[in-house]
């Protein structure tokens, strides 16, 4: 039988780390946020983004256990249920059958050294009008900005750096210091290294999606830390309503290509938000 997926997290001054089989992967927040963060939840949101980047893990390397040192995530059971419904963009995306994929996954074991997860109740009173924005530059994301301005919402703006898009990354920060002239806006960074942990592509006709289906929710979780030091009243993520659309498979799976930024799981992720 095949050894484990060894899985340890550690909470950081400014940062979350993963150990997986001993190689260190880690989530830097921007200085003077993560810090403000209450301690007993740092531990919490760092299970549960250790978890929903790791979910996948089974697949990539071909054991089908994984051992977590840390209590049973909070919001587990929707981080599964949201990682499940991706599986058909995925077998699509993968030129697979959803019924493997399917199969496989439910032979998959994930392993907790305590079975009660952890719970701290977290209250913030007179929350202000301030929205925590996903920023990518794109059309979606500065339509939502104009849109905070429009209504009277600040906009606290957010790019997500990912190991995997090296270029892409920078590129947006050039567009941030051009935005920033412009605007007199700031983007905050998140230097996300659990990204490393995705698949990744291998050629242009061989694209890697395992790791890529909960990016959404991950860095959702990422942004908690901040809308906590902002006091901010919303996190928005700008998603067009096309996200919605979808197909069945040749399975007959209901398959959404962005299931993740579609509404029905935009409101489950308000149901992981509340766990932490």
């Amino acid at each position: 039988m095949a050894s484990p997926i060894l899985v340890k997290v550690q909470v950081g001054e400014n940062h979350i780390s993963v150990d997986v089989d001993g190689r260190s992967f880690s989530t830097v927040f921007p200085k003077g946020f993560f810090e403000k963060y209450p301690e007993p939840v740092k531990r919490i949101l760092a299970e549960n983004l250790a978890f929903a980047s790791t979910i996948h893990l089974p697949f990539l390397v071909g054991r089908d256990v994984v051992k977590y040192q840390m209590p049973k995530p909070s919001a587990k059971d929707l981080i599964e249920e949201g990682f499940k419904l991706s599986l058909p963009a995925t077998a699509f995306l993968k030129f697979q059958k959803t019924s493997e994929l399917l199969r496989r996954f439910s032979e998959f074991q994930y392993l907790f050294e305590e079975e009660d997860a952890s719970e701290h109740i977290l209250r913030q009173e007179n929350l202000a009008d301030l929205a925590v924005l996903l920023f990518s530059f794109g059309k979606d994301s500065l339509l939502t900005y104009a849109l905070c301005r429009e209504i009277g919402v600040k906009p606290v703006l957010v790019y997500v750096r990912e190991p995997l898009t090296v270029r892409e990354n920078y590129f947006k920060e050039k567009l941030s210091k051009r935005f920033f002239e412009e605007f007199g806006e700031e983007v905050l960074f998140i230097d996300n290294g659990l990204g490393a942990l995705r698949e990744p592509d291998k050629s242009l006709k061989e694209r890697g999606w395992y790791g890529w289906e909960l990016q959404l929710s991950q860095i959702g979780l990422m942004l908690l830390p901040i809308a906590y030091a902002e006091n901010a009243k919303y996190l928005f993520f700008g998603n067009e309503k096309s996200c919605d659309e979808g197909f069945f498979d040749g399975e007959g799976f209901w398959c959404n290509p962005v299931y993740e930024q579609g509404s029905e799981w935009i409101f489950k992720f308000r149901e992981i938000v509340k766990t932490l």
